[in-house]
């Protein structure tokens, strides 16, 4: 999966976020994005996964070559943000369920368990979890998608020393050929793991 943008602006109310920016996305490479808060991260991976459309330009997805309407590219997106939410009356079994009936994930509930390190805690809900071990979850979640564009903001905001460098060993480790990362943060350990950086 490709992903072209000729020369795209975003504007919320009167401010322009991102204007006249234009690069070509490719399969097979995993490229960060840096930039203090409020110049455009969230919102470029936003158009980068076509759950938002620029206020100008044209965005372009091409799987193969072939073009792929915007309304599809959901199909092929997996994206991770500190500011999703779980659900946390479940547990994590019950959630990873749930989420297997709608996308295909890359390991079973009891092997994405032990290899996420919630072994230990597999019986709570959700809603006992630390902010690090919600980070965590969602983070393998978006690793574990059979997905070939995958997004993630501010990845390791919640996370410590530790669980930084376990996200950034099983994101490479699990990367396929075809795959498009980005990582849009403003710490610079995680852009340690990509092949581009953009600077916004």
């Amino acid at each position: 999966m490709n992903i072209q943008l000729d020369n795209i602006s975003k504007r919320y109310q009167q401010e322009w976020i991102i204007k006249d920016f234009s690069y070509a996305f490719q399969s097979g490479k995993v490229y960060g994005i840096r930039g203090i808060n409020g110049t455009g991260k969230s919102t470029l991976l936003k158009i980068l996964s076509a759950s938002l459309s620029p206020s100008k330009g044209e965005v372009r997805f091409l799987n193969q070559g072939k073009p792929i309407e915007a309304q599809h590219v959901y199909k092929h997106v997996a994206f991770a943000a500190a500011e999703d939410e779980l659900v946390e009356e479940l547990t994590i079994i019950e959630l990873l369920d749930h989420v297997s009936r709608f996308q295909t994930l890359s390991l079973s509930s009891s092997q994405f368990v032990t290899e996420f390190s919630f072994k230990k805690h597999k019986d709570k809900t959700i809603s006992a979890y630390s902010s690090g071990m919600k980070q965590r979850l969602k983070l393998g979640l978006t690793i574990c998608a059979q997905k070939s564009i995958k997004l993630f903001d501010e990845p390791t905001s919640y996370l410590d020393i530790q669980n930084k460098q376990f996200f950034y060993e099983k994101l490479v480790e699990s990367k396929k050929p075809d795959d498009l990362i980005c990582i849009a943060s403003n710490d610079e350990e995680d852009f340690a793991i990509c092949d581009l950086v953009l600077s916004l």
